[in-house]
């Protein structure tokens, strides 16, 4: 299990309301998904914003919510990382979360106008 504080690394907070030191289980940016000890990750989209659904999140078990824009009412038991691309703290602490998996991966890039299909395929 990660602590909130390990996975905070590569991100820079705006404000942080509440405590880093609690032990982290899991990362969601569905709150129908978050479960007891998850990180919520309040992310803005095309259709609905996660910040909505920040309550939800809490109600459903979240220790901790990254946002964008601090909720009116914050809970005592919930810690808030306010960031200014949520969207993009996402990948950097899911990839502490994980191990940096990427890091031991490796990729290769195929370009050009043909043959891309037959050289990945072979």
């Amino acid at each position: 299990m990660r602590t909130l504080n390990s996975i905070l690394k590569n991100i820079f907070p705006l404000q942080i309301k509440g405590s880093t030191a609690i032990a982290v289980g899991s990362l969601c940016v569905d709150s129908r998904k978050v479960a007891n000890g998850a990180v919520f990750i309040a992310v803005p989209g095309t259709l609905s914003d996660g910040h909505l659904f920040i309550e939800t999140a809490v109600n459903n078990g979240a220790v901790a919510i990254i946002c964008e824009v601090m909720p009116a009412t914050l809970s005592a038991t919930v810690t808030y990382i306010q960031v200014k691309d949520s969207a993009a703290a996402v990948g950097l602490v899911a990839d502490l979360f994980y191990d940096s998996p990427s890091s031991s991966l490796t990729v290769i890039g195929i370009t050009g106008t043909n043959g891309k299909t037959t050289t990945a395929t072979l």
